[in-house]
């Protein structure tokens, strides 16, 4: 029997089986004085379904990410086995006080194989492996946020020319992170170019991230939403 991984969402077609593991929500965040926070598994499937799941510290370096194994925020119970057609609830229980600054973890879900589920000769098991941005916020709460449209202070973009290629390049000096999302740039003229249309990526607190981008032909500036902002910020004006 043939095993595949997939992240996200799956496609199942041929002789493929696979359940329908689903994870809520997409983001967890604690609150303020919260020590643990809700998680829930579906398998929407007609089998069962059991996840592991694990916590990773996540830290970007040299604009990468680094997931480290943690234990201070603890999954309850690590593995869950769910009927088929039912969703159950699990813990993620926080282990360490607030900080000056937002911790970041991430939340491996991990679909296990099903012990002894018949597949067809030739056919395909597909596990799908979740990665959950998880949040515990700074002592006091994050900094204001900025308007609508408006970039964050502390927040800074560069751009580095490597010929074709560049590195847009971004740093937070702030003490919770940002997401970026729908990246777009738009030239003097009013052209607009979208580049990364979906998820860009996050910038955790204190943290340095980078992305490669087509080095623009002209002048103009680069814009994108900022966490849950419907208008787009400019991020860095640029001319050759």
């Amino acid at each position: 029997m043939a095993v595949a991984l997939m992240q996200g969402l799956m496609m199942v077609s041929g002789l493929a089986q696979a359940a329908a593991l689903q994870v809520s929500p997409t983001t967890v965040v604690f609150g303020q004085a919260g020590k643990s926070e809700r998680v829930w598994l579906t398998a929407s499937g007609d089998r069962p379904v059991t996840g592991q799941l694990r916590l990773y510290q996540w830290e970007q370096r040299d604009g990468k990410d680094v997931l480290t194994p943690s234990r201070e925020v603890i999954p309850s119970p690590p593995v869950m086995t769910v009927p088929a057609g039912e969703t159950q609830l699990l813990r993620l229980v926080s282990k360490v006080p607030a900080g000056p600054k937002e911790k970041a973890l991430r939340l491996i879900v991990d679909e296990l194989p099903e012990a002894g589920a018949a597949v067809p000769q030739g056919g395909v098991q597909f596990l799908l492996k979740y990665s959950i941005p998880v949040f515990i916020p700074p002592a006091g709460g994050a900094l204001a946020r900025p308007a609508p449209g408006k970039l964050p202070d502390g927040v800074t973009f560069t751009l580095r020319q490597t010929g074709k290629e560049s590195l847009l390049v971004a740093d937070n000096a702030r003490n919770a992170h940002i997401r970026l999302a729908g990246l777009e740039y738009v030239t003097n003229a009013g052209n607009v170019q979208v580049l990364r249309p979906g998820l860009l990526g996050y910038v955790l607190a204190g943290g340095h991230q980078q992305w490669s981008v087509k080095t623009p032909a002209g002048p103009g500036y680069f814009r994108a939403r900022v966490n849950d902002d419907t208008t787009p910020a400019s991020l860095l004006s640029w001319s050759r």
